[in-house]
């Protein structure tokens, strides 16, 4: 068969106004991981005001982050926890650590840290944002249905649609 001849298609070609099965895939992937997404925001609190099972973020002085480094493979002064316990005078979080495990890659732990309220720099809550949580999913949303109506109206071509009409076929050896 030389270049200028065609075979005819072995499918039918597309049809412009129907989503393909792979694109309602992509779709429903899209949509389930907005699902799963939040933001949220960290609000100045007092030692006294944080309860067990609040989620916190506590930035310590440079002597208990280097006291801690070996413990939590990291200079960070700045830590991300669960509060475990809150006494009078300080507040236990449990900060997630990343544990190396040879080829079988890395286990997430958590090690308890006692923070003293004469340590801790800032200490902030952290609560979700409704808005920014509301606009990131209202923007997928309009994403998404940009993206239906444009599979179902045929304004997004994949560009693969083929020929309408099959072309001219030759017939026996050429």
């Amino acid at each position: 068969m030389s270049m200028h001849e065609r075979r005819s298609p072995a499918c039918p070609p597309r049809r412009a106004g129907r989503a393909g099965a792979g694109a309602v895939r992509g779709l429903a992937m899209v949509v389930f991981a907005v699902s799963g997404t939040a933001c949220y925001s960290y609000s100045a609190v007092r030692p006294a005001e944080v309860a067990p099972g609040q989620d916190v973020r506590v930035t310590v002085d440079a002597s208990l982050a280097e006291a801690y480094e070996d413990v939590l493979g990291s200079t960070d002064r700045a830590w991300e926890g669960r509060v475990e316990d809150r006494g009078a005078e300080s507040v236990v979080i449990a900060v997630p650590t990343s544990v190396h495990e040879g080829r079988e890659g890395s286990r997430v732990l958590r090690q308890r840290v006692e923070v003293r309220n004469e340590e801790m720099l800032t200490l902030e809550a952290r609560a979700l944002d409704w808005r920014k949580t509301g606009a990131a999913v209202g923007l997928t949303g309009i994403a998404v249905a940009v993206a239906i109506v444009r599979g179902w109206t045929g304004l997004g071509g994949t560009g693969d649609e083929g020929p309408s009409e099959p072309g001219p076929q030759q017939i026996g050896p050429g």
